[in-house]
């Protein structure tokens, strides 16, 4: 076996190599959207993003006050609010993330600002009769090596707003706050009561806030942004299973200043969409309305 770059888009591609080692270089990247829509005012916390029967779905966190514990349903091409699923059996404490596989839609309501949340659950909503009753489970987790939940404000690293499922897997992204870094960590789809193994980390230089795996191609795009509130995508490649030790990490600028970046889908890893919510500063003059928008990768 020969290690090397296999990435035909990096810089140091090696064609004699057999087996990617994580060492692909990649010129910088800056795109700017072909699209971008307001959505309704309803969607100003919009967090959350897929596609499901020729419906856009989508759902807000818990900074709203009348949140409700509902998704909506989007036309596929106006993106206007044709429905509104309520989740009864549900609680929204603060939904962060949406991911689904064949049989079943997954809720995250692990959103944790203050590092202090021992009731992290992701909820399990079967497709079938996803518009009328459907039957939900529950999933409720810790993180492994999270030792204390005192009260740290945005001075933590177990925040999480990003999730995917893999094969019998779920695999969370976390959005920490002191190093900027993500941390990796893994869960069983079927197991009631559990706690998340940390797999590794990555330096993702900005808070992840959502992630989309693509199982055609075996890559994950997961969206962010920095301490300056400028949004990028990093797109996760070359992958084996659970073990990311040699994974290529691109990541790419998106020229979307002060547009808090919460969600994100793509069907092809070419057209990426994304969510933003509402943003604000009066005293700085900046009113970033809630969006979607779609970017061509290059």
């Amino acid at each position: 076996m020969i290690p090397g770059c296999l990435c035909k888009d990096a810089k140091n591609f090696d064609n004699k190599a057999t087996i990617n080692n994580g060492s692909c270089k990649y010129k910088k990247k800056k795109l700017k959207p072909y699209f971008s829509q307001v959505l309704d005012v309803q969607l100003n916390e919009t967090s959350g993003l897929i596609k499901f029967k020729n419906y856009w779905l989508t759902h807000n966190d818990s900074s709203i006050k009348s949140i409700e514990n509902c998704l909506y349903a989007l036309n596929e091409k106006t993106f206007e609010i044709e429905n509104k699923i309520i989740l009864s059996k549900t609680k929204n404490i603060d939904w962060e993330a949406l991911t689904q596989d064949s049989t079943h839609i997954y809720i995250g309501d692990f959103g944790n600002n203050n590092g202090n949340r021992q009731d992290l659950s992701i909820y399990k909503v079967f497709k079938k009769n996803l518009f009328k009753s459907p039957n939900i489970e529950i999933i409720n987790f810790k993180f492994e090596n999270q030792k204390s939940y005192a009260n740290a404000f945005r001075n933590n690293n177990f925040d999480c707003e990003a999730l995917i499922v893999k094969d019998t897997s779920i695999i969370l992204f976390s959005k920490n706050w002191i190093n900027q870094k993500c941390d990796i960590y893994y869960l069983h789809k079927d197991e009631a009561n559990q706690e998340a193994k940390y797999i590794t980390s990555f330096d993702s230089k900005g808070l992840i806030t959502d992630a989309i795996y693509l199982a055609e191609k075996n890559e994950i795009f997961v969206c962010g942004y920095n301490k300056k509130l400028k949004p990028f995508i990093i797109k996760i490649s070359h992958f084996n299973g659970l073990d990311f030790s040699v994974a290529n990490f691109r990541r790419y600028k998106i020229k979307l200043p002060f547009h808090q970046v919460e969600a994100i889908y793509t069907e092809d890893g070419k057209t990426i969409w994304l969510t933003n919510e509402n943003f604000k500063r009066k005293k700085l003059m900046i009113n970033i309305e809630q969006k979607i928008h779609a970017i061509k990768l290059e």
